[in-house]
């Protein structure tokens, strides 16, 4: 998919999350994706997160997502770093999941003022700091 957005957006960013098996060993998802981003040509960005790192962010996830319910919880936990990161680099971050997939859609909108496009932001990502 990236490969075809990347035919009419430019400087598409790639964006990835994931965490290092016991061996210091990435994933199959974060090293496909490293694959694609250069042959592609985008500029890629990677998360990197911890067990830790999981644990802490699950109080903010379930109280955005207003339930305990833990299929909801292991996909949102993924979804709230790549939205994190993403809001790092671009504007706007729309996320929808699709059947099995999960689809992020990332722009930025002229037509939008600075200020606008930072709420939308902010309600999809609020940095608690």
């Amino acid at each position: 998919m990236a490969a075809i957005a990347a035919e009419s957006i430019p400087n598409l960013h790639t964006f990835v999350v994931g965490m290092k098996d016991e061996n210091g060993e990435v994933g199959d998802d974060v090293a496909a994706s490293r694959i694609a981003a250069e042959h592609i040509g985008s500029p890629h960005h990677e998360l990197l997160f911890s067990v830790n790192d999981y644990y802490e962010a699950l109080p903010q996830v379930i109280n955005k997502l207003e339930t305990y319910d833990p299929s909801l919880v292991r996909c949102a936990v993924p979804c709230y770093f790549t939205c994190k990161l993403a809001s790092e680099y671009v504007t706007v971050v729309s996320y929808r999941r699709r059947g099995g997939r999960n689809i992020y859609r990332v722009s930025v909108h002229e037509e939008f003022s600075h200020g606008q496009a930072e709420r939308r932001g902010q309600t999809l990502y609020r940095n608690p700091a």
